[in-house]
């Protein structure tokens, strides 16, 4: 299986990686969809991320989710670890294809049938 619309990621990175996903800054479960707007970052040689630089807005739904754990003590922008995404559609799971999980501190995972990037925004500075 593969993400829709990954092509809209270029404008960030040739080999975007969904590991470079610093903050959660919205999320919005409808109807089975989760829709989530990350801040995402490249991880350069300093301490990443790095709030002085500026981010990318990436707004991805995940579409027919299940097996949802959220790990949240907080409003605002949410800082994560970056994110695994794996490809599980041979597995023989009925409706799910991906397996998601937050990387370090387990804040959310979760498992879906499709992944779509919905929309990647211009450079944006950021205050915490």
């Amino acid at each position: 299986m593969e993400i829709e619309n990954l092509d809209l990621t270029e404008k960030i990175s040739k080999e975007w990686k969904p590991y470079n996903l610093a903050f959660i800054k919205r999320l919005e479960l409808q109807e089975g969809e989760l829709i989530i707007t990350f801040l995402y970052q490249e991880r350069g040689a300093s301490a990443w991320p790095d709030t002085s630089k500026q981010f990318y807005e990436v707004k991805i739904i995940f579409d027919s989710v299940s097996n949802l754990k959220l790990n949240f003590d907080r409003n605002y922008f949410y800082q994560i670890s970056g994110f695994n995404i794996t490809d599980i559609s041979k597995d023989g799971w009925e409706d799910i294809n991906f397996e998601i999980t937050e990387i370090e501190n387990e804040v959310i995972n979760f498992n879906c049938k499709f992944i779509t990037i919905n929309s990647v925004s211009e450079p944006v500075s950021i205050s915490l």
